[in-house]
């Protein structure tokens, strides 16, 4: 049976995102990873940006909106009780008006919206041949009222989510189940991110630990720190390599969350380096040299890109045991329950044992992270919009 083709698709990243290699923004590379399948097929991608964001990825045609402003904590907050007596969420919607400006009037095809399940009936009215689509790569309905979840549901027509956990969440949401409800997996680009031939070490070199991401709370480098600090002087020696920022910029300055990890690292500092934000392209060398992957996140993490990409690389991963995580790892990972750090120590263990142990997880890995190759993900999009 040949696989669904679409002439052309609107991707609606977050007002402000880049489209850019040169920031990490997960969605943005959800966006890219989708565009370049949609080329490659002969179809056309769009997608709409701010004009004054960085927009420099060749693949695609990008179309300057100026958006107004961003909204204000205050005019959310206005916005839930809006929803709640049945009015529409008003402030998103005048911020996503510039997008459904910038859509022919005649386009009947889909319109891919990120994350913004107040925005989808504004765009569909104005613009009702389209086949508007609400793309949930996160929990979206935590504030919303089931009344006021079912007229986004509604005036979608079709949701697409990254993970069944975010569709569980969402019928939760509803109160019901919904036929307009796909799944379709994020993906990994298994040509680039694949295992490089390792040079052979020396059994005193210490074992590279590699954590990459965005340095919150929610993703547990903390408990990632707290670790290292139980395993240190017990184990074969080992160095954990914290790569990211507080922000997705590649220069900020330290938050207080990333001063105090500063802090906690102290008594083993030789034992934990950090290393802020790096830009997209020059993630693979990390991936390739790094002997374990951690993934700690302490929140329900949707279905997180950098275990697919590290799997890839035929990296032995530890990780939450939350949210989506284990639909990307399945049984190819060991998984912890945050926020015990204990048995985070314990699983980090099992592969600082020896390298035959690392080495015959590698292939698992690899393995896994074929299973979401981001031509498989790209058909299984096209089949959930044309079903």
């Amino acid at each position: 049976m040949p696989e669904p083709k679409i002439p052309s698709i609107i991707f609606v990243p977050t007002p402000g995102d880049h489209y850019s290699l040169a920031t990490g923004s997960a969605t943005m590379s959800l966006i890219h990873e989708l565009t370049r399948k949609q080329l490659a097929a002969g179809g056309e991608a769009q997608i709409i940006v701010g004009h004054d964001t960085r927009h420099d990825i060749p693949d695609g045609k990008c179309v300057e909106v100026h958006y107004p402003s961003s909204r204000t904590r205050r005019q959310k907050m206005i916005e839930i009780g809006l929803g709640r007596i049945g009015l529409p969420r008003v402030f998103e919607r005048r911020l996503y008006r510039p997008v459904a400006e910038a859509i022919k009037p005649d386009f009947s095809g889909p319109v891919l919206v990120y994350n913004a399940p107040g925005a989808i009936g504004g765009i569909k009215k104005l613009r009702p041949r389209a086949h508007v689509c609400l793309y949930a790569v996160n929990a979206l309905f935590r504030t919303y009222s089931r009344s006021e979840a079912r007229r986004v549901e509604a005036a979608a027509d079709r949701i697409i989510v990254c993970s069944q956990f975010i569709a569980d969440d969402l019928q939760t949401a509803l109160g019901r189940s919904s036929s307009k409800i796909r799944v379709v997996h994020n993906g990994v680009d298994t040509q680039r991110f694949r295992p490089a031939p390792r040079e052979p070490g020396t059994n005193g070199d210490p074992v590279k630990i590699l954590f990459i991401g965005r340095v919150v709370p929610e993703k547990g480098p903390d408990l990632l720190i707290k670790a290292a600090r139980l395993l240190h002087g017990t184990t074969h020696p080992f160095k954990v390599r914290i790569l990211g920022s507080s922000t997705f910029a590649l220069i900020s300055d330290l938050s207080p969350y990333e001063q105090e990890l500063r802090a906690l690292a102290e008594p083993i500092k030789e034992a934990i380096e950090f290393h802020p934000s790096i830009s997209r392209s020059q993630l693979l060398q990390e991936y390739q040299s790094a002997d374990i992957f951690c993934a700690p996140s302490n929140w329900d993490d949707p279905f997180p890109l950098t275990i697919l990409e590290a799997m890839a690389c035929g990296v032995p991963t530890v990780a939450s045991r939350r949210g989506g995580i284990p639909e990307g790892g399945g049984e190819n990972i060991l998984y912890f329950s945050p926020p015990n750090a204990a048995e985070l120590a314990e699983r980090l263990a099992e592969f600082l044992k020896d390298s035959q142990t690392r080495s015959a997880w590698t292939a698992r890995s690899r393995a896994q992270a074929e299973r979401f190759d981001w031509q498989q993900q790209y058909y299984q999009l096209c089949r959930a919009l044309t079903d």
